[in-house]
């Protein structure tokens, strides 16, 4: 009886922490910058709901419908990032590496040295073409994007 006492106690956590995340989200502001921390308020979401269904038992995960949350917030950071992209806010910037192979040490090294060129920023993300890095920063990073990975 105690261990089941336990187990509701945890999801009860749990499911007050996943309230609190998708209320967090409502907030309705306008212009660039409100867009943009929306955009990383949903993919934010998106990330702890996916954890989150990889923790819980199978049927929790379909009586809380976790994968229609996960797919709602990975298509609203979707239309997110169309509509910054489209404004100009953020862009994705190429820029060409010498040691551009695709290994798991090599892409540690590379988020590294945007992770600590982009401290203040909220959300980037980038993924490797051939010899190219192809980031997804603010317009305004990208000097900083391009020193950090200059001498790469």
């Amino acid at each position: 009886m105690r261990k089941r006492k336990l187990q509701i106690a945890v999801l009860a956590c749990l499911l007050a922490v996943l309230v609190f995340c998708v209320s967090r989200s409502f907030g309705h502001r306008e212009g660039d910058e409100a867009t943009y921390r929306n955009w990383a308020r949903s993919q934010d979401v998106f990330w702890r709901l996916t954890s989150a269904e990889k923790r819980l038992p199978g049927p929790l995960v379909r009586l809380f419908h976790m994968r229609g949350l996960m797919e709602r917030y990975r298509s609203k950071a979707e239309a997110q990032e169309e509509a910054l992209l489209g404004s100009g806010y953020i862009t994705n910037v190429s820029i060409t590496v010498t040691n551009g192979s695709e290994s798991k040490q090599n892409l540690s090294q590379i988020t590294y040295r945007l992770r600590k060129a982009l401290q203040g920023a909220d959300v980037w993300s980038f993924h490797m073409a051939s010899n190219q890095v192809v980031i997804t920063c603010r317009t305004r990073d990208v000097p900083l994007c391009r020193q950090a990975l200059k001498d790469y």
